[in-house]
């Protein structure tokens, strides 16, 4: 962890599970939703060390990792992805899925490479800027084509209407300077997502500052005991469009940040693969099997020795 403590940029992947890393110093993992009897990663930061408010990962799902950063860790910048999606650090643009995001498969030396995902260009990107987030998407092209952030929310078949509503008057009532970002940010057609983004110390802790009294104030008020899984997770989705209206506010208000947009790359692979081990033969006859294929039969043919292996 010496390695990890002595960056001034750090950039922490929330993680529940044992995954696929990069070698880095900068992309620092973090092991949430822990309890009673979790395995610790031991390569791995912990969100319920320190002051944090990890037991409240289920509804608030990566913002226990910044909220843990925010209490614990003393950085230049601070950033925030997942363990199957990363910012795209290279200067080349990739083809985007309907969600926006690049769709990949491993995270491995490609990658790195593909993606400028080593830490010297990290660290000589995320010092040019204030603030990096993901692409600020037009909901008119993208997402299903809700064409709105509000409508996109209405759209959510788990999520509860009266859960933005109720979490658009806390923030008017708590900070009235910002109901003119969140009326346009409701009204308008773009969004950033995924809760991804990189900032100085002095905006994130200015931005923790503001965002997590919100939440805080719609949890204590918020009855969960008919919520479905999903809508447990209100507060998560939430704070995705906080960030979009407290970054708008300071576009607004000419705070002079220097901002980028960053691609994010999603890896449908992200878990280790996992290793084949010996059968037990012992004295029975071991009998070879060759196979005789090309490429346009890779189905058939891992059909078959998946079926051989489990029931040889």
């Amino acid at each position: 962890m010496d390695n990890y403590n002595n960056q001034r940029v750090r950039l922490f992947v929330t993680t529940h599970k044992n995954v696929n890393r990069f070698e880095s110093d900068i992309m620092q993992p973090v092991q949430v939703g822990l309890h009673e009897g979790s395995y610790r990663f031991p390569w791995a930061f912990h969100d319920d060390e320190g002051e944090n408010i990890s037991d409240r990962n289920p509804r608030y799902c990566e913002l226990t990792t910044q909220y843990w950063a925010w209490k614990n860790v003393d950085a230049d910048y601070y950033g925030f992805c997942h363990y199957r999606r990363y910012f795209d650090f290279s200067d080349t643009p990739h083809k985007e899925n309907p969600y926006g995001e690049i769709m990949d498969d491993y995270i491995d030396a490609r990658a790195v490479k593909e993606y400028g995902l080593d830490d010297k260009n990290i660290e000589q990107i995320v010092r040019q800027y204030d603030v990096i987030t993901t692409p600020f998407g037009d909901l008119t092209k993208i997402i299903d084509k809700h064409g709105t952030p509000r409508a996109l929310w209405e759209a959510a078949p788990l999520l509860h209407d009266d859960d933005l509503l109720r979490c658009y008057r806390i923030l008017c009532k708590m900070y009235p300077d910002y109901k003119e970002d969140a009326d346009a940010f409701f009204k308008g057609n773009k969004a950033c997502f995924c809760n991804m983004f990189i900032m100085k110390k002095e905006i994130f802790f200015d931005y923790c500052s503001w965002m997590f009294p919100i939440l805080e104030e719609f949890d204590k008020n918020t009855n969960y005991s008919a919520y479905s899984k999903e809508a447990l997770r209100t507060p998560g989705h939430l704070s995705e469009r906080l960030l979009n209206i407290y970054l708008m506010h300071h576009k607004r208000i000419c705070s002079n940040w220097k901002f980028k947009e960053l691609q994010c790359v999603h890896f449908t692979n992200p878990e280790p693969a996992e290793e084949l081990k010996p059968l037990d033969v012992f004295d029975k006859p071991i009998v070879p099997v060759v196979f005789a294929a090309d490429d346009n039969y890779v189905p058939q043919l891992t059909t078959t020795v998946y079926s051989a292996m489990k029931n040889a």
